[in-house]
């Protein structure tokens, strides 16, 4: 998992924090930074400006203030910024405040995103030291504490309710790739699969790409936090993924998965596809006969299959108390 931090680097005892949310979907890895400091009576102030994406956060300000009012922080422009401690995405925003800055990354876009950053920051936090790894960053701004994303506290019948779903169904989840890809995936070969093995299957398309998918349920992004994908996948018994960087949320939530291997380039985090919870299916090898031993093996695999990848790659849940620790606000 990497090392686990023992120096405090800060004596300063922080009381307030700053994260700066120029994408809503930064608000995924935020707001379980603001609950632990919530609990520690630290003050989280969001500051945001606007963007011409989809997940602006002044298009999407009323959704930003039912946030605000349910978790207890204050929103600012980011003009407004003040010196406390501040949290950033890959180092969105970094120059814009000359306070203490804290990136965290994000998926795997820090493999190219890191070097515009890296000198205008303070800290980075890697999900472990296997990501450090692979842009040779173990130096001293680099520190290990997982990822606060995954500190969630996620209810099933609270989820089954919020999405009009029937707990007694069996569910496969399919994040739907992007709308570039459609044209390398069958999905009615993929579909017809899972109708066979008595799944209904729920679909999610990204909002950057505004489709639906043809399941059975079938969702586009709604929730910043907690994130749909995050809850469908709770819900599930099984997720079918193309070459998604969501093999990451599939092992961390302990969820079988079939991976169809279908981007033109090399795979990314190809290592959390060998543990027995995974197949990993070539392009030209989709038939049924393949497909359904792959399926038959997976879903025979134990769940303690998923702890040695765990173990070796990524982290342990509790990375929100691991990094308010690190920087001496307990």
């Amino acid at each position: 998992m990497g090392r686990q931090p023992t120096t405090l680097y800060f004596t300063k005892m922080y009381k307030k924090m700053n994260f700066f949310a120029l994408e809503m979907t930064f608000l995924r890895y935020f707001v379980p930074l603001i609950i632990c400091g919530n609990e520690r009576s630290i003050k989280s102030t969001v500051l945001i400006d606007s963007n011409n994406k989809y997940n602006c956060p002044i298009k999407n300000i009323k959704h930003l203030e039912d946030l605000s009012d349910k978790y207890n922080f204050n929103i600012q422009h980011v003009n407004e910024a003040n010196q406390d401690i501040t949290f950033l995405i890959e180092g969105v925003g970094a120059n814009l405040t000359k306070a203490k800055k804290v990136s965290i990354t994000y998926m795997t876009d820090y493999q190219l995103s890191w070097k515009k950053y890296w000198n205008d920051i303070d800290y980075c936090i890697f999900p472990s030291k296997w990501f450090a790894e692979f842009i040779k960053k173990e130096d001293k701004k680099s520190l290990f504490l997982g990822s606060p994303k995954y500190d969630l506290d996620l209810n099933k019948d609270q989820i089954f309710k919020k999405y009009s779903l029937k707990p007694e169904l069996k569910y496969a989840f399919v994040p739907l790739p992007r709308a570039r890809d459609l044209n390398l995936v069958n999905l009615s070969f993929i579909y017809n699969f899972l109708h066979d093995k008595g799944y209904k299957i729920i679909t999610k398309s990204r909002g950057k790409d505004n489709y639906k998918g043809g399941g059975d349920f079938n969702f586009l992004d709604a929730s910043w936090f907690p994130h749909d994908s995050m809850e469908l996948m709770k819900i599930s018994d099984l997720v079918i993924n193309f070459d998604s960087t969501c093999i990451k949320e599939c092992i961390m939530l302990k969820k079988k998965v079939i991976n169809f291997n279908v981007k033109p380039f090399k795979q990314l985090l190809p290592e959390l596809y060998d543990g027995e919870y995974a197949a990993n299916i070539k392009s030209d090898l989709w038939n049924a006969d393949n497909l359904n031993q792959h399926y038959e093996r997976i879903m025979a695999s134990p769940l303690s299959c998923f702890d040695p990848i765990i173990e070796k790659y990524l982290f342990r849940t509790g990375s929100s108390a691991r990094i308010l620790d690190y920087f001496n606000t307990k």
